[in-house]
């Protein structure tokens, strides 16, 4: 009897375990789509830094934090960019790079300081009429450059006025001197090359007011020289190349130049150039 009892039970046990470790065909888990806290709180660091050129404090953390969702779409993704770009502080950064390229560093203070006054003073005891008309023409340019942060913040100028504004003036030509050196500067500043003799033979001559043909345009002057630049295809493909090489360190493909160009070049939008870099799953961080 006791046997009988034994083996019942044992059958109970072997019975119980086939069950409980028994596997349903077609059974698959669903996808886990949500991205890890650490890449998240990587990517809000990342945005802050590229953007505002800080991390951000608790309280924007949390905020972004709450502006992604949990699988991190490119809709949060693009809230929570814009929520950047929307500070102030968005533009303080972005001159700094702009002058940090341009200017060697020269900052706002500097720029009043060091030039603006001794302009200033110049004017003052200035007799000659075409001298005083000289210093009025470079004041008029130092005080642009002046105000460009302001600008900025009130939609008065964008990004591509703003570096013009900081081609032409005083301070760069005093680090450039000399035509030859202005038409090599705005080649490697901006298209990441060195000039060809037929272009440097032709942009001296611009900016040394003698006819002649540069960025596809006719033209006598240094002002003729950077308008026919700034609106030159050169000059969109080189911010592409350049934002690429910031924000994610490798230059653009043949297909990822030739539609960001095309887009910056047709609205001239230099945050949502920004932002369709800052939104990728490479710059994220899951590709």
């Amino acid at each position: 009897m006791r046997n009988t009892l034994f083996l019942i039970a044992l059958a109970l046990v072997f019975s119980c375990s086939k069950e409980s470790t028994e596997v349903i065909p077609n059974n698959v888990a669903p996808p886990d789509n949500t991205i890890d806290r650490v890449i998240k709180e990587n990517y809000i660091n990342k945005l802050y830094i590229s953007m505002l050129g800080r991390e951000p404090n608790i309280d924007e953390f949390n905020s972004a934090k709450n502006l992604l969702d949990e699988e991190v779409t490119i809709e949060s993704r693009e809230h929570l960019v814009k929520s950047v770009q929307a500070k102030e502080e968005y533009y303080d950064n972005m001159f700094n790079i702009i002058r940090q390229d341009l200017i060697n560093g020269v900052d706002t203070n500097q720029i009043r300081e060091d030039y603006i006054y001794g302009f200033e003073e110049a004017l003052e005891n200035s007799d000659d009429p075409f001298e005083t008309q000289e210093i009025e023409e470079s004041l008029a340019k130092l005080y642009l450059l002046y105000n460009s942060t302001d600008d900025m913040k009130a939609n008065a100028a964008n990004i591509k006025e703003i570096q013009a504004r900081c081609v032409d003036n005083f301070i760069y030509d005093e680090i450039n001197m000399g035509s030859f050196n202005y038409v090599v500067s705005i080649y490697q500043n901006f298209l990441h090359r060195y000039p060809t003799e037929y272009e440097i033979e032709h942009g001296v001559n611009m900016l040394d007011d003698e006819q002649a043909v540069c960025f596809g345009g006719n033209g006598n002057s240094k002002s003729d020289f950077n308008d026919l630049f700034f609106n030159h295809d050169g000059y969109y493909e080189g911010q592409v190349i350049n934002i690429y090489n910031r924000i994610l360190f490798r230059d653009p493909s043949s297909s990822e130049s030739y539609e960001l160009t095309t887009l910056f070049k047709t609205d001239n939008d230099y945050k949502e150039l920004q932002k369709r870099i800052l939104i990728t799953d490479e710059y994220l961080g899951i590709e």
